[in-house]
């Protein structure tokens, strides 16, 4: 918010230390935002736009940030590819990942869209409210049981007339049957355990005629939220907010944890019949994400796994792998808006010759589960690599392919002394292009105009030449990591840069379709499609998960609507709440820190105090030294 005690504590204290402090918030009109503007620091301000949001459940502001972090983390990135910096910080990024993740981001804007219902109603935003309004039938169960149970009371009470007792008394009279009065007794003992056991009779009606679960616990629902962890805290912090004011009838109890870490630890001996999950999960068609994938299903599937009484808690997945796991209640599948990445493309490849389908999903897509995909990679990866399963003859192949690297190694530290250098002993193109033809991957081949490329990607100062060193780089990369770098644009000089910045997205039919096009080796496909390892981690972290969270904020929101319109309704407007606030009343303003002010203030003190004593010690240091020596020349032409 800009405006906790904690954010403008930390802000405080880092100023006696740096100037170097940025800070992401809703708008620039804040406390902190104050602070750095008071510094002559407005650049280092990156602000949403959002302004104060009204509603204290936090939605549009949440994903606002994370698309705001996804572009400063853009920006830093094309910095860091864009010269001499990405050798230097070890950069695993390259800008084929930023090209990707730049078009993947504008895709976003279409599948964000479907998700919400921007244009009316999508199906996939249909689908999100429906299981929405069929959770919020859970915890309506109960004031609806109350409203029967009351309605049941009122009339028999009023009529004296049970529904046992009176159909005993209609067929006693019918005839001259004996032991009447024993009779009725036995109707008003059912009678009575109808009273003792209506709400449960009530509740077993309702759920009987809305064809949900009979043996489910018949208490207040629990809500179990499992994501990655921005994902799952957040989402959260906006169901538990919206739920915040209702009726103890309708209250909720809402967790969150990490399906691939902790959920399995901290939930599942918490699931009874009744409990409800949703649980996020990655896509892993992906390659790099499928044991990820995998990991969530393993932890939903042993929850869903937990019975009693033949019941279960009920589980809901929301991913874009259609694939429907088999203990779970629901799936929901969100649409791609993406193009395929390689790994994906070659499945399909391997499909089509074998003839192999997956199981068919909700929606009548070809869907696999995660542990399938993890068997057709490795099926993938031992076809291409064509290695022999013999121990010696892989130990045998490994060591001579170390030998010919030693050799091409060796080669290469003679040939690069070699070139012809201009006046700053620099390798310029034509020369450059010379040595790697002789030294180059004999796999690869590439055209002037691509090897321009990977020679402008090392010259990070724009001068039209390179080292001897980023020359042994390049003729030292192996063909997969040469092509990433000819199917790269680069944006332009650094001036270039500052004035306008801007990254090309990708026009790919499927990433990598460039340099699998450019591969001289058919063997090198799965090899290719592991380069694109951290551009799916990206795809995972910046975009997939940002459209699972809104995907999640539409149902409960649907799920809080719900609720909330229920007690107008049945109280004639007599109850009703705002579900867009909480009891705290303020958002930001009373937020506990838990650093105090004094502490604060003593330790920036304390800080201030070093400072100077520093500044003393540097400035008194040189006299102390020049005393020392005179000291001791003194005292040497004394003796």
């Amino acid at each position: 918010s800009g405006a906790t005690f904690a954010p403008l504590a930390v802000s405080k204290l880092l100023q006696s230390v740096t100037n170097r402090i940025f800070v992401v918030t809703s708008e620039l009109d804040t406390q902190i935002g104050k602070q750095l503007r008071d510094l002559g620091q407005l650049s280092h301000v990156f602000s949403t736009n959002l302004s104060m949001r009204p509603a204290e459940p936090c939605s549009i502001s949440v994903a606002a940030t994370q698309q705001l972090l996804t572009q400063i983390l853009m920006y830093v990135a094309s910095r860091l590819v864009s010269g001499q910096l990405s050798e230097a910080a070890g950069a695993v990024v390259t800008q084929t990942d930023l090209n990707e993740l730049e078009r993947l981001n504008r895709e976003n804007i279409h599948a964000l869209k479907e998700i919400v219902g921007y244009h009316g109603r999508t199906e996939t935003e249909h689908e999100l409210r429906r299981r929405g309004r069929a959770w919020a039938q859970h915890v309506l169960e109960t004031p609806r049981a109350w409203i029967l149970c009351a309605v049941y009371i009122a009339f028999t009470v009023t009529l004296a007339s049970p529904p046992f007792l009176l159909v005993a008394r209609t067929l006693l009279s019918l005839g001259d049957f004996e032991y009447r009065q024993e009779w009725l007794m036995v109707a008003r003992a059912f009678d009575a355990a109808v009273y003792i056991f209506l709400p449960q009779l009530m509740m077993l009606l309702i759920r009987l005629l809305q064809c949900r679960p009979l043996l489910h616990r018949m208490t207040a629902r629990t809500v179990v939220i499992g994501d990655i962890p921005w994902v799952a805290q957040s989402v959260e912090a906006f169901l538990s907010k919206l739920v915040a004011c209702t009726y103890s009838a309708t209250s909720l109890t809402v967790f969150s944890a990490n399906p691939a870490d902790h959920l399995v630890h901290r939930m599942t001996h918490r699931v009874v019949r009744g409990t409800l999950l949703a649980c996020g999960r990655p896509d892993g068609r992906l390659m790099a994400l499928t044991s990820g994938e995998q990991s969530v299903c393993l932890a939903v599937n042993q929850a869903s796994s937990i019975q009693s009484m033949g019941e279960t808690c009920e589980s809901l997945t929301i991913g874009h792998n259609p694939y429907k796991l088999p203990l779970t209640a629901h799936h929901v599948c969100l649409k791609d808006s993406r193009p395929k990445y390689l790994c994906e493309h070659l499945l399909e490849q391997e499909e089509g010759r074998t003839g192999e389908k997956g199981e068919k999903g909700e929606k009548g897509e070809n869907a696999k589960s995660a542990a399938a995909l993890i068997g057709c990679f490795a099926q993938l990866s031992d076809k291409e690599s064509q290695h022999s399963h013999h121990l010696w003859d892989r130990m045998m192949e490994q060591k001579k392919a170390e030998e010919e690297k030693r050799q091409a190694r060796l080669e290469i530290d003679r040939v690069v002394p070699t070139l012809q250098t201009n006046e700053d002993g620099n390798v310029v193109f034509t020369d450059f292009e010379k040595g790697f033809a002789s030294v180059g991957p004999k796999d690869l081949t590439l055209t002037r105009k691509e090897l321009k490329a990977v020679f402008d990607r090392f010259d990070g100062d724009c001068d039209g030449a390179l080292t001897q060193r980023e020359c042994r780089l390049i003729y030292a990369a192996d063909s997969v990591t040469l092509l990433s770098y000819a199917k790269a644009k680069l944006t332009g000089s650094t001036e270039s840069f500052e004035k306008c910045w801007s990254i090309p997205q990708s026009v790919e039919d499927f990433f990598g379709s460039h340099v699998l096009s450019h591969s001289s080796s058919p063997d090198q496909a799965f090899k290719l499609a592991k380069t694109q390892n951290v551009s799916m981690l990206l795809y995972e972290g910046r975009i997939a998960s940002l459209q699972r969270a809104v995907a999640f904020f539409v149902m409960f929101h649907e799920m809080g609507k719900c609720i909330g319109d229920f007690w107008p309704s049945v109280s004639f407007g007599l109850l009703r709440y705002r579900m867009d606030r909480t009891h705290s009343i303020m958002r930001v303003a009373t937020t506990a820190s838990p650093v105090s002010g004094s502490d604060v203030r003593e330790k920036m003190v304390v800080l201030q105090l070093k400072k100077h004593f520093a500044r003393f010690e540097a400035l008194v240091q040189p006299y102390v030294r020049t005393w020392r020596q005179r000291h001791n020349k003194l005292t040497q032409h004394a003796v």
